[in-house]
């Protein structure tokens, strides 16, 4: 029994509880380098005597509670269509001792560090796709929460059309660089022919004259980074830190 997600008053030390009952860690090491989250790898023994890894990474205050809940319910979308391929989600939710800190944990994948043969990581993103596509809620383009690139949530209000919500988006990225910047009137005219000639000229005609776009599941953060291959296995990739969205199947890129 895993202790079930986002449970923040589920006892000291929150996230052992997202662990196999019975397990005894046997040692904790840094889990990869971030600049956004604290991260750890677990290493347990399970009451039968074998040992089973998992990741866990953290960050503090009301963003990096949304943070981990985007991590979960991203990874376990696309863990459902594509579990091969995703470290397993296991749970979100808060430390009790420490209530402003807040925890995401996975099955731990051992990965090497070299960049995946180009075809072997375009095949990955079109299984996602072909997986996933006709099944979007309504049909619609989004998701059901805020997921976030990094540190910065995007605006995933569902839309029934993806230049609109691609507008949406756009414009919502532009005014949280607009706040933590200030304004720049060069960077106001640019915005302006983009949202007015530039994404309804490359976009529009997509859901022209009858066509229509069946949305997929993206996983919408996809460089070479957060693809790794499995250690030991070059041709077996692992596929992590979504930014999951319903969209246009070439959005992700």
């Amino acid at each position: 029994m895993l202790c079930p997600p986002a449970m923040p008053d589920c006892g000291a030390d929150s996230f052992i509880l997202a662990l196999p009952i019975g397990c005894r860690v046997v040692n904790t090491t840094r889990g990869g380098e971030s600049l956004w989250v604290e991260t750890l790898r677990i290493k347990v023994e399970l009451p039968d005597g074998t040992e089973q890894v998992f990741f866990k990474k953290g960050a503090s205050g009301p963003v990096g509670l949304n943070m981990m809940k985007a991590a979960f319910e991203s990874e376990k979308l696309v863990y459902s269509f594509i579990p091969e391929h995703t470290p397993k989600p296991v749970a979100y939710g808060s430390y009790h001792s420490q209530p402003d800190m807040h925890f995401y944990v996975a099955e731990y994948v051992e990965m090497d560090e070299e960049h995946p043969d180009p075809k072997a990581w375009a095949e990955v993103f079109v299984t996602l796709h072909k997986r996933s596509i006709g099944k979007s809620p309504g049909g619609k383009c989004g998701f059901h929460i805020d997921t976030h690139l990094a540190n910065i949530p995007q605006d995933n209000t569902w839309n029934s059309s993806w230049e609109k919500f691609w507008a949406q988006t756009f414009r919502s990225m532009c005014e949280k660089e607009e706040v933590a910047r200030g304004p720049d009137d060069n960077l106001t005219r640019v915005k302006k022919v983009f949202q007015e000639f530039v994404i309804p000229r490359y976009l529009r005609p997509l859901e022209s004259d009858g066509r229509i776009i069946y949305p997929t599941l993206l996983h919408n953060d996809g460089w070479p980074g957060n693809i790794k291959p499995r250690k030991g296995s070059p041709n077996n990739l692992c596929l992590f830190d979504s930014c999951a969205v319903w969209g246009h199947s070439e959005g992700t890129y």
